[in-house]
C-alpha cells in the first residue's frame, strides 16, 4: 500500500491523518527537489486517538551506518531518503510534516504491507 502524505508543497505542511494500525513495515519516503539554498525538516507525528499527535523519536534513519533512531530528518539537497517505523513501538496513526526555509518542494510517501 502507498499513500502520498505531501505532494510537491512549497510551504511548511502537516499531511492528513494517515490510520497505519493495520500496516507492518512502515517506510517514509521523504523527497525534496528545487533545493538551492534552503531546506525541508521531516518529522512524523504519531497518536492513538487521532486527535492528539506528538512528534516521534524513534524513526528508523537508513542513511547512516548503522541505522540510527532520529526525530527528525532534513533534506538540505535535491534528493531523498527513507524513514522506517519499528513495528513494537508504532502508533495507531501518523501525520507527515514538513517545515520549509527559503526554497524547495517536499513530498512524502508512505508504503507499508497489510497485516494479514
Amino acid at each position: 500500500m502507498k499513500i502520498a502524505a505531501l505532494s510537491s508543497v512549497v510551504a511548511t505542511t502537516t499531511s492528513a491523518t494517515i490510520n497505519i494500525e493495520n500496516l507492518e513495515n512502515v517506510s517514509i519516503q521523504i523527497i525534496g527537489a528545487s533545493i538551492s539554498s534552503g531546506n525541508g525538516v521531516f518529522e512524523v507525528l504519531g497518536s492513538n486517538d487521532g486527535t492528539n499527535f506528538k512528534e516521534l523519536s524513534n524513526l528508523i534513519d537508513n542513511s547512516t551506518t548503522p541505522a540510527t533512531r532520529v526525530a527528525s530528518k532534513t533534506l538540505s539537497a535535491n534528493g531523498n531518503n527513507i524513514l522506517f517505523i519499528d513495528n513494537s513501538m508504532k502508533p495507531a496513526m501518523i501525520q507527515v510534516k514538513v517545515t520549509r526555509t527559503t526554497d524547495g518542494t517536499y513530498s512524502a510517501i508512505i508504503a507499508g504491507q497489510k497485516k494479514i
